[in-house]
């Protein structure tokens, strides 16, 4: 009887956890992460996330075509404690200022193949625990002054 509580106990609670995944996303445990939220095909950002979320990978290339308030008030829906966040592929025109300031716990950012062509000075302002940022696959060119910055990061 005791394993059959535990194990009805464990079903309910994964229940529970997959009615909170965002519609269009698949919510798993990692060993990486507490609680991983991927995303494809969005047409705009989760407005929630499920407890402990602590990675989200939203690859949508539909994402670069809300106007940027609708990207900030996106990235700003994000659980504080996102350690992982990966938004490549998801045609990013550019990103602002401050946008990602909320995560404190941020160590991995990937910005790879989106379109971006310049970063503003504070865009990464707050992110101390930072530890990788991938910035492959968008436009810059060594003969630009976005290059040489890009480079002294």
């Amino acid at each position: 009887m005791d394993v059959a509580f535990r194990l009805w106990t464990l079903a309910a609670f994964v229940a529970a956890d997959a009615a909170k995944c965002p519609k269009g996303c698949q919510c798993i445990r990692t060993e990486d992460c507490r609680q991983l939220v991927e995303c494809r095909k969005l047409s705009a950002f989760p407005a929630e996330y499920p407890d402990g979320t602590d990675c989200v990978f939203l690859q949508s290339s539909a994402l670069g075509k809300l106007p940027p308030s609708d990207i900030r008030e996106g990235l700003g829906m994000l659980p504080s404690a996102t350690k992982w966040l990966d938004l490549a592929k998801a045609k990013l025109g550019e990103i602002g200022e401050g946008w990602f300031e909320h995560l404190p716990e941020l160590r991995v950012l990937n910005l790879e193949f989106n379109q971006l062509k310049a970063i503003p000075a504070f865009a990464f302002r707050g992110l101390t625990k930072l530890k990788v940022l991938w910035l492959t696959g968008n436009h810059y060119q060594r003969d630009e002054m976005e290059y040489k910055k890009m480079k002294a990061l």
